[in-house]
């Protein structure tokens, strides 16, 4: 999401250029065997000469956390930077806590009855998606090639089209 995000948000050109991923498993080793991890990075970079840098955890200790942060010349975006499950603080002795979801479903359970809704709506009541299409399009081929790439080790390469090509020679 944050990807679809940061394509809208600023505006970047939907071609890239290439793209990496690298990743772990230490915390989950059942992972392994669906080729994923729970600690990677991963590198994007786009024609118009601008990177998408992500990293993705699921080793935090205290439970489910994700936040995003879009850097850019003109300002910074930060989304879930501030996790909580509700809005309790606590107060004690030790200093002050709160509570943060504990699972995946607990983090987006809202955000996916919300999705689900904008799309129902879009399609019954002719209204206007909050995303462009082409920008979740681009987000899915982006996610496919960087698991691609993290599975492989290899940069995958496109050419300004969007179609895969082998590494660009000078």
């Amino acid at each position: 999401m944050f990807l679809l995000v940061y394509l809208n948000l600023f505006n970047v050109s939907y071609n890239f250029y290439f793209l990496f991923y690298s990743g772990i498993t230490a915390v989950q080793p059942a992972l392994q065997k669906h080729k994923d991890c729970d600690n990677a990075v991963g590198i994007v970079e786009f024609y118009s000469g601008k990177i998408a840098y992500i990293y993705c955890s699921r080793m935090m200790a205290a439970g489910q956390e994700d936040s995003t942060e879009i850097i850019s010349t003109e300002g910074k975006v930060t989304v879930n930077t501030q996790l909580m499950l509700n809005l309790v603080n606590i107060y004690e002795p030790g200093g002050i806590r709160r509570e943060i979801p504990q699972n995946y479903y607990g983090r987006f359970k809202q955000a996916f009855v919300n999705e689900a809704n904008e799309f129902t709506a879009a399609c019954l009541d002719d209204l206007k998606l909050p995303m462009k299409l082409t920008g979740a399009v681009q987000a899915v081929k982006i996610g496919c090639a960087l698991q691609e790439a993290m599975v492989t080790g290899n940069k995958i390469w496109f050419n300004k089209t969007g179609v895969r090509m082998e590494r660009p020679q000078l």
